[in-house]
């Protein structure tokens, strides 16, 4: 009996944990906070835009098909959305030396800046979310969403992976 009350406190606290995590995500991936914030930074762009920008500034330069598998979009809107960061002087296009017909994105000076200046612009919103705690309840914080993040990614890619075995037999 002592076994099952643990296993139903264990499963109420991951529920309440997966709230938690969606709550956080509801915040973070609003596209008007993303966009206010970017405009705060200097430059209006949507929260794919955005999104694509910062991996092209992490992983670049890559090819557009590289940049979407990244964004698990399709092609076609990788391109879309490379071709706004381009037209916006944030990104370039520039010949693939290993495939001359090929090309690669990367971006611009002008769009690293920008990337930094909306990086600020989250951590100052974040700064305000937690002005009133304690620095070393931010400390815990930060370094339980770091071992969270780490631990999730890691049981997402043995999940995936686990399924596409499943699927070859």
């Amino acid at each position: 009996m002592g076994q099952e009350r643990v296993d139903r406190e264990r499963a109420r606290l991951l529920d309440e944990l997966q709230a938690a995590v969606e709550s956080v995500m509801t915040a973070t991936r609003s596209g008007e906070r993303h966009r206010a914030l970017a405009g705060r930074a200097g430059q209006d762009l949507t929260r794919g835009e955005a999104q694509t920008l910062a991996r092209i500034v992490k992983h670049g330069p890559l090819r557009v098909s590289g940049l979407a598998e990244m964004l698990d979009a399709d092609r076609s809107l990788a391109s879309r959305q490379v071709e706004a960061l381009v037209r916006a002087g944030l990104a370039e296009r520039v010949p693939d030396p290993t495939d001359g017909r090929a090309t690669l994105v990367s971006a611009t000076l002008r769009g690293k800046r920008l990337t930094t200046a909306i990086r600020r612009q989250w951590a100052q919103a974040m700064g305000e979310a937690v002005t009133d705690w304690p620095t070393a309840d931010v400390e815990l914080l930060t370094g339980l969403l770091q071992s969270f993040g780490s631990s999730l990614l890691g049981a997402m890619e043995s999940t995936a992976h686990e399924a596409n075995h499943d699927e070859d037999k």
